[in-house]
C-alpha cells in the first residue's frame, strides 16, 4: 500500500492520552471514512523528532473517532492534537490538526527570551502556564510578563541541529514545539562550513530624486558598512548603472569620500529610452568575497505640475453648535507649501429650508454675502479654518462657501465653490472615546435625550457584550476592546473603532533630582502593568501592577530606567516602553538650524549644536 505523509504545522499542542495500542489497518476498511487519532505529549515528541507521520502503530492507539467522509469538519474537534487519516483507493492520506486555547509568542529582549502565553478567548495573560525550554524549568518573570529564560544558556550545537524544544502546558492542554529562536535571536558567527560566493553590504544607497528625465543629473550618495564587524567600508568600489530591456550597462570605480561615503554625478544621457526602470549596483570585494548594495530610479520625460490649489469641508452637514470647519492646501509644482498665497473665502446663503425665528429680514445682499475674510497661506501642508457657529443666522439653510488662491508671484487665481447643509435645530449623535471609555449622547438643541440603543463590543471579531441602553450612556473598555457598535431603533449601526495610546494611557511619570528618584503610573484598567526598574544596569525593582509610586534616595550619578509593558489589544509582546530618567546636570539639549525651505538636489548647511544645562556648549 503507497503511503502519502504530511505534517502541516511543528507547533503542537498535546493532551495526555494513554490507552492500548492498535494497527491502523484494524480501522481500514471502508474509503468513505475518515479517522482521527488523538495523540498524547510521546507521540507528538515522536513525530517531531521524525519530522513526518510514520506509518506506524505507535501513533495510532487511541481511535477518537470516525466520521463520514462528506461530513467531517475539522472545527468540530476540542482541544488537542490529532493525526486525521483517510483512504483514497490506494492510497492511506495522513495529516497533522491541532486546536488549542491558548496562543503563544515571544520577543527577545538584550539577553533574555521572554515567552507570553495568551488565552484565545478572553486575551488575558496566563501566569500559571507550565512552561519548560530544553527540558529546563521556566518560571513567569513578573517584570517582563512572561517566562522568560537567559538565551546564553542554550546549547548552541542542540540549537543548530534543531534539537532544543518548548514545552507548554496550560490545564490538561500540552503544548511542544519544535524552538529555533528566528523571533529575534541569532546565534553569534559561528565557523563557517560552507564557501560564502557573495553578500548583501550593510549601508544604504539615495538619490537626490525618485525620478529623472533625460538630461537631468543624478546625484548619488551610499553609506556602506561592513556586515561583519559594522565598520564604514574605505575601499574602492564599482557603480554600475544598467536597464536590461534596451541592454545598457554604465560602470565607474569611485572612491569614498569619508570612510564609509561615496558620491557620484552622473549627467543622464538623452539618449537612453524613457519609461525604464535603471538598477544602481554598488559593489566591493572583501576577503575575497564580493559584497554589493543596490537601489534603482524610474527615467520619463516627466512635467511638472503647476502649483496646485485645493479645499475641503470636514463634513457636508453640521448641526447646532458646530463650527464650519474647512481645510485648505496651496502647493508648488515641487509639491511644497506655497507660502503667502492670498486666501479669500466668502459664504452665502444658498437656499432657506426652515426659519426658526417668529421674525428675520434677509436682504438679497446679505445672503449673497453673509460672511467673508482674508487670510494668508502659511509654510504648512495643510490649514484649517473655522466660521463660527455664533455668527450664522438661526435657519436651517443651505450654504455655499467659496474660497479663492492668489499666487503672491504670478496673481493667478483659483476659485473654488462647495455646498454643506447648516442644521439649527435638530437631533445630533455624539459617539466618541475618551481614554479609557467610550461615551454616546443624543442631543437635541444641545440638550441630551433619552433614545434606545443596542451596544455591541468587539475585540477583533469577537462579541465581548451586547446589550441594551439609553443614552445618555458611557461605559469602561476593557484593554482588549477593539470597536464598539451602536445600533438604532431603524437598525443603523454607528462604529466607534477603538485606538489606545498605550504610552499615555498607563500616566507614568518620573523625575530625577540630585538626591532622590521618584517613578509613578496609573494604569485605569484592572489588568498590570509588568516592569522593570534599573539603577544604570542593575535591576532594582521588578513587578506587576496597575498603580506604582516608586520613591529611592540616590545621590548618585546614575540613571533610571523603567521598562514596562501591557497587554493592550493582546498584544503585549509589542507593547514595550522603555524610559530612562537623568539628573538636569546630565542632560544635554540638542538645538539645529536649518532653512525653512529645499528644493531637489540642493545643498543645505546645517548646524547642531549641543549644550549641557547651564546652555554651554558641549565640547565632548
Amino acid at each position: 500500500m503507497k503511503v502519502i505523509h504530511y505534517l502541516l504545522l511543528l507547533i503542537l499542542l498535546l493532551p495526555f492520552n494513554h490507552v492500548s495500542a492498535q494497527k491502523l489497518t484494524d480501522f481500514v476498511s471502508y474509503d468513505t471514512l475518515t479517522y482521527v487519532y488523538k495523540l498524547d505529549s510521546k507521540q507528538t515528541a515522536f513525530i517531531l523528532g521524525r519530522s513526518n507521520i510514520e506509518d506506524t502503530s505507535i501513533l495510532f492507539t487511541h481511535l477518537y473517532k470516525t466520521y463520514p467522509r462528506s461530513t467531517y469538519k475539522d472545527d468540530t474537534l476540542p482541544n488537542g492534537n490529532f493525526i486525521i487519516a483517510s483512504v483514497t483507493r490506494e492510497q492511506i492520506n495522513y495529516r497533522y490538526f491541532y486546536k488549542s486555547s491558548f496562543q503563544l509568542k515571544s520577543r527577545v529582549i538584550e539577553g533574555d527570551v521572554v515567552v507570553f502565553v495568551n488565552d484565545k478567548k478572553t486575551r488575558m495573560n496566563i501566569e500559571q502556564a507550565t512552561v519548560e525550554i530544553d527540558g529546563i524549568p521556566v518560571a513567569f518573570n513578573e517584570g517582563y510578563g512572561g517566562y522568560s529564560f537567559d538565551k546564553s544558556k542554550i546549547n548552541k550545537e542542540r540549537l543548530r541541529s534543531n534539537q532544543i524544544f518548548l514545552q507548554v502546558k496550560v490545564g490538561d492542554e500540552f503544548c511542544l514545539m519544535r524552538y529555533n529562536f528566528n523571533e529575534g535571536y541569532r546565534a553569534k558567527p559561528e565557523k563557517n562550513y560552507s564557501q560564502q560566493t557573495s553578500g548583501i553590504s550593510e549601508g544604504y544607497i539615495i538619490t537626490d530624486k525618485p525620478v529623472y528625465k533625460p538630461g537631468d543629473t543624478l546625484n548619488f550618495k551610499a553609506y556602506l558598512r561592513d556586515p561583519k564587524n559594522g565598520r564604514p567600508i574605505r575601499r574602492k568600489t564599482k557603480l554600475t548603472i544598467s536597464e536590461g530591456m534596451q541592454n545598457f550597462s554604465f560602470s565607474k570605480k569611485i572612491k569614498s569620500s569619508t570612510p564609509g561615503a561615496y558620491l557620484f554625478t552622473w549627467p543622464i544621457p538623452d539618449t537612453l529610452k524613457i519609461d525604464r526602470n535603471f538598477n544602481l549596483n554598488i559593489q566591493y570585494t572583501k576577503r575575497s568575497i564580493p559584497f554589493y548594495h543596490t537601489s534603482n530610479f524610474y527615467l520619463e520625460d516627466y512635467v511638472l505640475n503647476n502649483n496646485k490649489y485645493d479645499f475641503t469641508l470636514r463634513s457636508d452637514l453640521f448641526y447646532a453648535g458646530d463650527d464650519i470647519t474647512f481645510y485648505i492646501t496651496a502647493t508648488d509644482a515641487n509639491q511644497f507649501p506655497l507660502s503667502g498665497t492670498l486666501v479669500h473665502y466668502k459664504l452665502s446663503i444658498a437656499q432657506d429650508i426652515d426659519f426658526l425665528s417668529d421674525t428675520m429680514t434677509l436682504s438679497e445682499v446679505k445672503r449673497l454675502n453673509w460672511f467673508e475674510k482674508d487670510t494668508v497661506y502659511p509654510y504648512e501642508n495643510l490649514m484649517e479654518l473655522n466660521i463660527p457657529s455664533s455668527i450664522l443666522p438661526k435657519v436651517n439653510a443651505i450654504y455655499n462657501l467659496e474660497v479663492s488662491f492668489t499666487d503672491p508671484n504670478s496673481f493667478e487665481r483659483k476659485v473654488f465653490v462647495k455646498q454643506f447643509t447648516k442644521q439649527t435645530e435638530k437631533e445630533k449623535v455624539l459617539t466618541f472615546q475618551r481614554e479609557d471609555s467610550v461615551f454616546i449622547r443624543c442631543l437635541y438643541n444641545l440638550r441630551d435625550t433619552a433614545r434606545s440603543y443596542t451596544i455591541i463590543s468587539m475585540s477583533n471579531n469577537d462579541t465581548l457584550f451586547k446589550r441594551k441602553i439609553t443614552t445618555p450612556y458611557a461605559f469602561k473598555l476593557t484593554p482588549y476592546t477593539t470597536k464598539v457598535i451602536f445600533i438604532d431603533k431603524d437598525s443603523v449601526p454607528t462604529n466607534v473603532d477603538i485606538l489606545f495610546n498605550k504610552l499615555d494611557i498607563s500616566h507614568v511619570k518620573g523625575k530625577r533630582s540630585a538626591d532622590s528618584m521618584h517613578i509613578s503610573f496609573s494604569f485605569p484598567f484592572d489588568e498590570p502593568v509588568y516592569y522593570r526598574i534599573l539603577k544604570g544596569d542593575k535591576l532594582v525593582k521588578a513587578a506587576k501592577s496597575n498603580r506604582l509610586d516608586f520613591s529611592m534616595k540616590d545621590e548618585s550619578k546614575d540613571a533610571y530606567t523603567i521598562l514596562f509593558t501591557t497587554n493592550m489589544n493582546n498584544t503585549i509582546e509589542s507593547n514595550y516602553y522603555r524610559i530612562t530618567y537623568v539628573s538636569k546636570e546630565h542632560q544635554i539639549k540638542i538645538s539645529s538650524t536649518i532653512p525653512a525651505q529645499a528644493f531637489p538636489g540642493q545643498k543645505l548647511p546645517v548646524t547642531i549644536t549641543a549644550t549641557d544645562y547651564k546652555n554651554n556648549l558641549c565640547v565632548r
